[in-house]
């Protein structure tokens, strides 16, 4: 059986192969849906992906968003 997995701190994606063995080793902890989350942190999640989603198109996408203009530096 081949799976495909992602890490949970790397987020990196690769693929599996578990034997009969390995599945049947297998267990599911909770196999019903809870949506008994916290809502807020659903959200900040969500918005942290989005902004590392644009900085990979372009650094630059944080500072052109933010409310902040930048000031000018001036030499005394």
């Amino acid at each position: 059986m081949v799976l495909g997995l992602a890490g949970k701190k790397t987020e990196r994606f690769r693929e599996v192969i578990l034997n009969e063995t390995d599945v049947s080793g297998l267990h599911i902890i909770d196999s019903v849906p809870s949506y008994s989350g916290d809502g807020n942190l659903l959200r900040l999640g969500l918005q942290a992906c989005a902004l590392g989603i644009a900085y990979e198109y372009d650094p630059y996408f944080g500072l052109s968003i933010s409310r902040v203009d930048p000031l000018t530096h001036h030499k005394d």
